[in-house]
């Protein structure tokens, strides 16, 4: 019908869902993530081991956010960052992250070494 628009895929008020321990949140796009705030390596880890924590958590190095397809998002919080429950300021941050695939580790012999 001319004129009529539809909900799908219309931009919306993103909000947030807390269900015992578990956050999740639903962004600007109408994407279902769950979130965790981690920490990644010494100090509070062995090196190159990671913690998940419910969100908000004060000494979290990332904010990482999982969506149902399993892809995974990780915003690095900086000096001074704001590690609230908001869903403006999560949906912020989910539109700044980094893709990080899960489980992959780097393995330069892989890859192009100069002088090899």
């Amino acid at each position: 019908m001319p004129g009529v628009i539809g909900s799908m895929g219309m931009p919306r008020k993103p909000g947030i869902q807390i269900t015992g321990d578990r956050v999740y949140f639903a962004d600007s796009r109408n994407e279902r993530w769950r979130v965790y705030d981690c920490t990644f390596g010494p100090p509070h880890n062995a090196p190159f081991k990671r913690t998940a924590y419910r969100p908000p958590n004060p000494i979290a190095t990332a904010r990482v956010f999982v969506n149902e397809a399993g892809d995974r998002w990780e915003y690095r919080f900086e000096s001074g960052d704001d590690r609230a429950l908001d869903a403006e300021l999560l949906d912020r941050q989910r539109r700044l992250a980094s893709y990080a695939p899960a489980g992959a580790r780097f393995d330069g012999s892989k890859h192009y070494t100069p002088g090899r």
